[in-house]
């Protein structure tokens, strides 16, 4: 829970275009900082993040890595695909894992795609949380989930 809170929380704070801008200050960067920015707004799908006055009651609720929450996943095939080579996807990673490792407890069948700094998944991947990674992630999953969907008539 803790780590997709972060995850939640890196991505609408910024954490990432924040460090590619003092990287980039600093002459270590790439300076080009535009793909950074917030991706998940304070009250995304799992509701708000904040841990004060009882905010992230729905958070807590539907924690994804909860296992009476997957456990209502029985019989569905899940698929986890993370890098680790940024802040966001650090937590990401450990996240995947978590939830691969209690999936796995209640056997339902699942798959996670750990390509790390993204050698192994596609040359314009770096392992973090970007289109470059996404692209050939979505590339490996669609065919995957049509013959789901073709299996099940």
């Amino acid at each position: 829970m803790w780590q997709v809170r972060g995850a939640v929380l890196a991505t609408e704070l910024n954490l990432a275009g924040a460090w590619c801008a003092a990287s980039s200050s600093s002459g270590s960067g790439s300076g080009n900082c535009a793909g950074h920015g917030p991706y998940v707004d304070s009250d995304a799908i799992f509701g708000s993040p904040y841990p004060f006055f009882d905010a992230d009651r729905v958070l807590k609720a539907v924690d994804p890595a909860a296992p009476v929450n997957l456990a209502k996943l029985s019989g569905t095939g899940i698929t986890l695909y993370t890098g680790n080579n940024d802040l966001i996807d650090v937590h990401t990673a450990t996240a995947s894992h978590t939830v691969k490792a209690r999936l796995d407890q209640l056997g339902i069948p699942s798959r996670l795609i750990d390509y790390g700094n993204g050698a192994s998944l596609a040359p314009s991947c770096n392992g973090g949380h970007n289109y470059g990674c996404w692209a050939p992630a979505f590339a490996d999953y669609v065919p995957r989930l049509e013959a789901a969907f073709a299996a099940a008539g």
